[in-house]
């Protein structure tokens, strides 16, 4: 096996591990921890992360590209890059404390900023085994701390540590992680630090911190402003709906694209078959992915019941929220491995910039005068405007019939809507309860909507088989 395979083999492995420990972790907090202790932690993580988000992205890229001086630079980073986040970290602390009258989420979000620091230290490490391709020490240092911070965490949780048990994992893996990555490799680190390196560095990274911040940083956000604006149960309802949606959206996500990207640069000569491959692939994955979708939103209060426990149906309208939001981006799910196979990925990044700025604008106003519902409602035209964005990208960079793709897509979505409300038609009229008939009925939904599409839309189905093979 050649040396790219394995480095491709282990960045696959590496994301399909933390999704998986990540789903482990996940249910057994929705299975121990109440709304308002999972939403007090994710609101205290999400403060820390924006900044965690915000310095790696200007110190990492730099850092990766340092062709001079390299040792000094690591060092700059590591420990005057590390005193100024923690200096910024005390200074918010003391007037989170001075303003905030509730102690105990000052407590969390003063134990939750730990991460920063921690994390800042370990990009000096990160940025060189990348640069050298260490892949496979990344992929093990990363499954390690996931595995021993998820042990912990689940231990705490069921020791009742709350809240606690939440910020335990992510400041743990983020310790674990820093102390594998330095492990033989101090002497990364072991140059005099000088504040001008540091400033420069600082300065070229600006940019992509800032990118970063606004690409990556909305969902943070939004929980920022909701736990502000609403309350920390609310916080937990959302945090669980996403993270039920998210986890088997990211774990396709990553799977598919690390085969597509492939597909679409042997493509990339031919911009009509670039884009019908495109369009067959989105086609193929709203097919199933819409189905489940739409299985979910109609069977939302049964699924949360029978596979967590009731006190989490009060987060089944963001659940069927989210779903039109997951369904969307499915729309996009291969743009990016589209535009990055021709070198375009920077490709309508300016004007999702803009739409993120506005939402950021939006979002705390439409909270404080309107109410939680506006807000989720204004997230989901944030996400469709997003969409929309990369989707116009691709269709620039490849040629298909995209009134075609909409027709299908909406038909595949109804005859989708309309298996699975029969199948609940079904499960009311017979008073169904119990976890192998809520399967049955997801099997007997399916068949429904294969029976549909057949009758609709046989060319559909003669695609699936196609693409499949």
């Amino acid at each position: 096996m050649n040396l790219k395979i394995q480095n491709l083999a282990w960045i696959f492995v590496e994301k399909f591990s933390l999704i998986g420990l990540s789903f482990c972790v996940f249910f057994v907090f929705a299975l121990i921890l109440t709304p308002d202790e999972y939403g007090s932690a994710l609101y205290s993580l999400a403060i820390v992360e924006i900044l965690a988000l915000f310095f790696s992205a200007i110190w990492t890229n730099p850092l990766i590209r340092a062709d001079e001086n390299v040792r000094e630079i690591y060092s700059s980073v590591f420990w005057l890059g590390t005193l100024f986040v923690s200096l910024l970290i005390c200074s918010l602390i003391t007037l989170i404390f001075i303003f905030n009258d509730e102690q105990f989420l000052t407590l969390l979000i003063g134990l939750a900023s730990i991460k920063v620091p921690l994390t800042i230290m370990a990009r000096p490490f990160i940025s060189e085994a990348l640069k050298t391709r260490q892949f496979k020490s990344l992929a093990l240092r990363t499954i390690t701390a996931k595995i021993l911070g998820a042990t912990g965490a689940i231990t705490l949780a069921y020791k009742g540590f709350g809240s606690f048990a939440v910020i335990f994992q992510a400041v743990s893996i983020e310790f674990v992680s820093l102390i594998i990555l330095s492990f033989g490799n101090l002497s990364l680190i072991s140059k005099r630090p000088k504040i001008p390196l540091l400033l420069n560095i600082s300065k070229e990274g600006l940019g992509i911190g800032l990118r970063e911040l606004t690409l990556k940083g909305s969902n943070s956000f939004l929980i920022i402003c909701l736990g502000i604006f609403t309350n920390k149960e609310f916080v937990g309802y959302f945090g669980f709906a996403m993270r039920l949606l998210e986890l088997p959206y990211t774990a396709l996500q990553n799977g598919l694209n690390s085969y597509t990207i492939t597909v679409f640069k042997n493509k990339a000569n031919t911009s009509r078959i670039l884009g019908e491959t495109f369009a067959n692939l989105t086609l193929v994955f709203t097919y199933f992915w819409g189905f489940a979708l739409v299985f979910i939103y109609i069977f939302s209060d049964i699924i949360i019941s029978l596979l967590f426990s009731n006190k989490w149906l009060g987060s089944s309208n963001l659940v069927k929220i989210l779903c039109v939001a997951f369904l969307i981006q499915a729309l996009t799910v291969f743009s990016g491995s589209l535009l990055a196979s021709l070198g375009k990925s920077s490709k309508g990044l300016r004007l999702e910039m803009i739409f993120t700025f506005m939402f950021f604008v939006l979002l705390p106003l439409t909270l404080y005068f309107l109410n939680s519902s506006h807000g989720m409602i204004l997230y989901l035209l944030f996400i469709l405007c997003k969409s929309m964005t990369l989707f116009a990208s691709t269709l620039n960079e490849s040629t298909f019939d995209s009134m075609a793709f909409a027709k299908t897509t909406t038909l595949n979505i109804l005859m989708a809507f309309i298996a699975v409300w029969i199948s609940k038609k079904g499960w009311d009229y017979f008073l169904l309860e119990g976890v192998i008939p809520i399967i049955l009925i997801s099997l007997i939904s399916l068949t429904f909507y294969f029976a549909l599409t057949y009758m609709t839309s046989k060319s559909t189905l003669n695609l699936v088989k196609e693409t499949l093979k």
